[in-house]
């Protein structure tokens, strides 16, 4: 924005200088041509009233001035030396003034009759400083240009650099506000300006955003907090109520079914109740060293048992020793989930690909979990990671669309990033790179 205003400063202040040049050569050419015209009518109309001895006389007019003499038949009788007969001639066969050019000499020239000696008079103003002035005149607007419009830029990147900043500030901050730092505010300006009136109003908007998303946060919180203990509760009692009593098949059915809601709504408060406290910036947990690759063979004895039951085949590429500096539980919740979801939305006898390895380059160890199914539409890519999201909303079987939610929370949590690599032929890849980490460092 700063060059594109110093740059259209520079093209209006070139416009107007040009247009500015060009007018004042234009009005002074044709101002000073008006007083040559009447500098020569006046030496004309004195000389027709002279005689031949005089006008001819060499001394008799200002050296830029020349004269000849003509007979009615057009026969020269005679001449200043420096003027040039041609020029004299083209003024025989024209009324009123005319300019005559030979080389690089111009004249003025005009012709006037002497009635009582029936001779011609022909005045002739040569114009060689007068077209000097203008050329010299021109080679100065050609050179000042330029340096008008440098000094134009330079000026405008200069002011709109001062105008802009409050903008980059704004900007800056407003980068910076996130879920996190809500009560964060854009710098407000001390000019009562346009600039100043959006800060402001920005400024109150982000102060309802933030009472807003403070109220859901609480809420969830809350009510997380407060369904945790009767659905514990619930969750006991039909355990107990299946274990210690013989119950028909399809009342035990019934149970078993209610069971399994009460997990998925248990499972569910515990997500919302653990990314509400990441919002809030209180679920960090102890970050310590951990060997990440120990932590993915155990969790991976766990997914293979589940994908046995769909005939799936798991195949595991993971470097030994691959240590990252975390909360253990928080990891697991993050392979978990990418696991149990390269179960569930695969298909009978596909495949499941995981790679975990270590670079070198940028110190960072990444895990790739890779799926055969139906994949993910490209238009919903960008919203894989968002609450309550699922691509598939008929299938209400598969999860709120909690899961990634919580894993990308973690992850981010922990430094790394977590990412949805490219679906081709079917296949779904989930990447997530973590800070690499010595087994010096300190716990």
């Amino acid at each position: 924005m700063r060059w594109r205003i110093a740059g259209w400063s520079a093209s209006v202040a070139g416009l107007a200088v040009v247009a500015l040049a060009v007018g004042t050569l234009i009005n002074i050419y044709w101002e000073q041509l008006e007083v040559i015209d009447l500098q020569v009518e006046l030496e004309g109309q004195e000389l027709v009233e002279e005689s031949l001895e005089e006008i001819l006389e060499p001394d008799s007019m200002e050296p830029w001035l020349a004269v000849a003499v003509y007979s009615e038949e057009g026969q020269l009788i005679g001449m200043n030396p420096h003027f040039h007969e041609t020029a004299a001639q083209a003024a025989l066969q024209q009324e009123g003034f005319g300019i005559f050019r030979q080389g690089d000499v111009a004249w003025r020239v005009r012709s006037f009759a002497m009635e009582d000696e029936g001779m011609i008079v022909v005045v002739g103003f040569d114009l060689t400083d007068f077209y000097d002035t203008l050329g010299d005149l021109a080679k100065a607007y050609a050179v000042l240009t330029p340096l008008i419009l440098i000094l134009v830029a330079g000026g405008s990147w200069h002011l709109a650099g001062r105008a802009l900043e409050p903008v980059r500030q704004s900007t800056a901050a407003a980068g910076r506000i996130g879920t996190r730092n809500l009560h964060e505010r854009l710098p407000e300006s001390d000019c009562d300006d346009e600039i100043g009136r959006l800060t402001l109003v920005i400024n109150d908007m982000l102060e309802r955003l933030e009472r807003g998303y403070r109220q859901a946060e609480r809420f969830a919180a809350d009510a997380s907090h407060e369904l945790r203990t009767p659905l514990t509760i619930v969750k006991g009692e039909l355990e107990r109520l299946l274990t210690s009593v013989e119950h028909p098949p399809e009342t035990e059915e019934r149970l078993v079914s209610v069971q399994n809601a009460v997990e998925r709504l248990h499972r569910t408060v515990e997500h919302l109740l653990l990314l509400a406290r990441f919002d809030a910036g209180r679920a960090g947990g102890e970050r310590i060293p951990l060997n990440f690759s120990q932590l993915v063979a155990d969790v991976s004895e766990d997914m293979e048992l589940m994908a046995v039951g769909k005939s799936i085949t798991v195949n595991i590429d993971c470097a030994p020793d691959l240590m990252v500096r975390g909360n253990t539980g928080q990891l697991r919740q993050v392979l978990v989930n990418l696991f149990d979801n390269a179960v569930k939305f695969n298909h009978p006898g596909g495949r499941i690909e995981l790679c975990a390895q270590a670079s070198t380059v940028t110190r960072e160890v990444r895990l790739a979990v890779a799926n055969t199914g139906s994949g993910i539409p490209a238009e919903l890519h960008n919203r894989v990671f968002e609450r309550f999201f699922s691509a598939d909303p008929s299938r209400t079987d598969r999860g709120q669309g909690l899961g990634l939610s919580l894993c990308r929370e973690i992850v981010r949590a922990h430094g790394g990033e977590i990412t949805l690599g490219e679906s081709l032929n079917e296949w779904t890849k989930f990447v997530v790179t973590l800070p690499k980490a010595d087994t010096t460092d300190p716990a």
